[in-house]
């Protein structure tokens, strides 16, 4: 049912109003986006986007209407989605994790709310306060613009200027860093032996 569904006009009408959520977060009418985004996780079709939904809902209310409860029920929703799987789900994590270390949610909001979405606890583990031991990399970099809306580059150790992905090769690289070898390529190398294996 749900490969039929693609071929149906809803869906088409679904992914048209996919792209409107674009044009009105580029023209700052957060609220009507806001509102397109959970008429669309209601609708049932593009099942497949509906993990970019729940992002995009979570951060136009988070950072451009600043309802910050809003923003954390609508993470928790959205976590309890079967749908939202891998990349989607682990940012949608990350966000939650965010806005649950905002002064403004307490413990006695995180429960209040996780009550109005159908969330086991077992689920929520991970947004209680406890100490994790993660380990944490720091990289120094020296900047060479900090201006909104560009790349960053910064100079690398060999007073080279790259960017933030070569400065954290760089790091990876040395011998008391464990001396990897990689390379950035934003999943090229994988697309590029998938397509050799599927070319009979």
């Amino acid at each position: 049912a749900e490969y039929f569904a693609a071929f149906t006009a809803s869906h088409l009408h679904a992914k048209i109003c996919h792209q409107c959520v674009k044009i009105l977060e580029k023209l700052k009418d957060y609220e009507t986006a806001v509102q397109t985004l959970q008429n669309l996780l209601e609708s049932g079709f593009c099942l497949t986007y509906r993990g970019r939904w729940w992002n995009r809902l979570v951060l136009d209310s988070s950072n451009h209407l600043k309802n910050h409860k809003q923003a954390y029920l609508f993470a928790l929703k959205g976590l309890r989605d079967s749908y939202v799987r891998t990349g989607d789900r682990l940012e949608l994590q990350d966000r939650a994790m965010r806005l649950w270390n905002r002064k403004q949610l307490t413990k006695q909001l995180h429960y209040s709310l996780a009550s109005q979405c159908p969330v086991p606890e077992d689920e929520l583990k991970y947004l209680k306060f406890s100490e994790k031991n993660w380990k944490i990399a720091e990289i120094e970099g020296v900047p060479t613009n900090c201006k909104t809306g560009q790349k960053s580059h910064f100079f690398r150790w060999d007073n080279e200027m790259g960017s933030v992905e070569a400065l954290a090769l760089e790091h990876y690289a040395a011998e008391e860093n464990g001396g990897w070898k990689g390379i950035h390529c934003e999943n090229g190398l994988f697309h590029t032996l998938f397509g050799l294996c599927m070319a009979d």
